[in-house]
């Protein structure tokens, strides 16, 4: 994975990995996003690397067409995991109205956070207070 480091207010220096793109599966006649995608994911992170389904950070859900990827909705996760965050019913809410929106394949990339002393990901932590990170996008 490539290392990726941003300034942000309140942390001189935080780095991330970047993973993906990880093609969200769709269920049911209508093909949605559903609780039956968020398994899957997991189940694909984990076989990408270990750990990475828990880990905290950001993500961007896009859409993946013959052109490229169109980015719909970035979002972070401190409290929950990123594939717990990423797939809630609420996100998935809109990612189902983007994909009847769009052609193409629902995607998504996570940016797993890393410590800084060793580079391992950061495990996310309901103790853990939200970061300020999307001042520098």
């Amino acid at each position: 994975l490539k290392s990726l480091a941003c300034a942000s207010r309140g942390e001189a220096n935080m780095r991330f990995d970047v993973a993906g793109p990880f093609k969200l599966t769709r269920h049911g006649t209508k093909k949605l996003i559903t609780e039956q995608s968020l398994a899957d994911l997991k189940t694909e992170l984990e076989s990408w690397d270990p750990g990475l389904s828990e880990a905290c950070g950001c993500y961007v859900f896009a859409i993946r067409t013959p052109k490229g990827y169109t980015p719909y909705y970035i979002g972070q996760a401190s409290k929950r995991s990123i594939a717990g965050e990423a797939l809630n019913p609420s996100n998935g809410e809109k990612y189902n109205k983007a994909c009847s929106e769009s052609k193409g394949s629902p995607i998504i990339f996570l940016l797993p956070k890393l410590l800084l002393k060793d580079g391992t990901r950061k495990r996310a932590s309901p103790a853990l207070v939200s970061t300020s990170w999307s001042a520098g996008l």
